[in-house]
């Protein structure tokens, strides 16, 4: 991610890319985003590599829309029975929780009744170890 953020930023400071953008908006064609990554794609740096050899295909993956948006209406639905009139003092890192344990339950094959515990996973669920796990926490955070 830290190559594409530096294409990124190099981008935004190229020439070629500045022609390119004002030759694209002085035509009368209506200005295409993937014609433009394309064309951005094909930008080489001294030794002929592509300059933005990260960043185009990222660019393009993220212009492709989802099949469907079924998982994030399902995750808002989830919040909105988590976060209900009765629970609205739960925090944002709560409910994440929340949701990333009902995601990999949902991935489990059979569901929550096939998931196995051990040991170490019902002795965290001491009362004293939770509660000294959040102090320890909210000491780190202050």
């Amino acid at each position: 991610m830290q190559i594409v953020d530096n294409e990124y930023r190099e981008l935004k400071l190229d020439v070629s890319v500045s022609n390119l953008l004002s030759t694209s908006s002085s035509t009368s064609e209506t200005f295409m985003v993937d014609k433009f990554w394309s064309e951005v794609s094909q930008i080489c740096d001294a030794n002929s590599k592509p300059k933005y050899g990260n960043l185009s295909p990222f660019v393009k993956q993220m212009t492709i829309p989802p099949l469907s948006n079924a998982k994030v209406e399902r995750i808002f639905s989830d919040i909105n029975r988590i976060k209900n009139q009765d629970k609205n003092r739960f925090n944002n890192k709560n409910v994440a929780a929340i949701i990333h344990g009902k995601e990999e339950l949902r991935q489990l094959e059979g569901g929550c009744s096939r998931f196995d515990s051990d040991r170490s996973m019902i002795k965290l669920m001491d009362l004293k170890q939770l509660y000294d796990n959040v102090t320890q926490h909210e000491d780190e955070e202050a």
